[in-house]
């Protein structure tokens, strides 16, 4: 069975999308699965500082010609590997659809290597964020009270909506108080996306806040990465449980094959 992919996104910058991203990978691989991070927020990648990792070649080796994809790869703990955006390199998020395409295609050479492929988005809207959702099977949106946070997280669900009519997208409330809190916020989104764009959310669970779950910037060790009973933990492993690979591919264009 091919890889899961799981695309992180947020309408806002500040969102919490790379801490989720960087746990969700952890919890994943103390399960046994294999799991690669694509930092795709190329030109500030920033997933192996979690890690207190260097980083050597980067996906701006592979769109420049000058190494392939598997030379790219680095180890960030066991079960977790990265391949970053690297730095320096704005006119990434420039770069036409096809090229586009062909980075998103670059990962069939990574076929039956790993159990899932988590996208670490660019903040904001781009064609960048929206044709890698569109190669994904699930797509998370992270966001929070914050009135801009909710009117940005609404007008990426309207691009999504435009540009793909069947996409299967999880809103999750992130630095909520109380999981009561994330729960009207996400009830908040849905019934603006279900009124105006006709699309309906998923929704596994959100982030209440807690000091836990931004370790990695502090420490190098992300909370979930170590067995844990941490609130932060236990957040993430419930969402993990829904992450699922659909029986039907109903969504149309180029894919994540891997």
């Amino acid at each position: 069975m091919r890889a899961i992919t799981t695309a992180v996104a947020s309408g806002k910058g500040g969102s919490g999308k790379t801490t989720f991203s960087i746990n969700l990978a952890c919890f994943l691989a103390r399960t046994g699965k294999k799991v690669l991070i694509f930092d795709a927020d190329v030109g500030t990648a920033n997933v192996h500082i979690a890690f207190r990792k260097k980083i050597t070649d980067t996906l701006i080796d592979v769109i420049k010609g000058t190494a392939e994809i598997q030379e790219t790869i680095q180890e960030l703990a066991p079960n977790i590997h990265l391949i970053s955006g690297g730095s320096g390199y704005t006119d990434f998020i420039n770069l036409g659809i096809d090229k586009i395409h062909l980075t998103i295609q670059a990962f069939a050479a990574l076929e039956g290597v790993y159990d899932h492929l988590i996208v670490d988005l660019p903040a904001g809207i781009s064609e960048l964020v929206v044709e890698i959702m569109k190669a994904s099977d699930n797509n998370f949106i992270i966001g929070n009270n914050d009135p801009s946070s909710v009117a940005d997280a609404f007008a990426l669900l309207k691009v999504l909506k435009s540009h793909q009519e069947n996409i299967n997208v999880i809103f999750t409330p992130n630095k909520v108080e109380t999981p009561a809190e994330a729960q009207s916020l996400y009830h908040k989104i849905n019934s603006l996306s279900e009124k105006y764009i006709n699309l309906s959310l998923r929704f596994y669970g959100g982030i209440t806040a807690s000091k836990d779950y931004n370790l990695s910037w502090a420490s190098g060790i992300p909370c979930c990465l170590e067995e844990t009973a941490s609130k932060a933990s236990v957040e993430i492993g419930s969402i993990a449980k829904g992450l699922c690979q659909p029986a039907e591919n109903t969504q149309s264009g180029v894919r994540f094959v891997l």
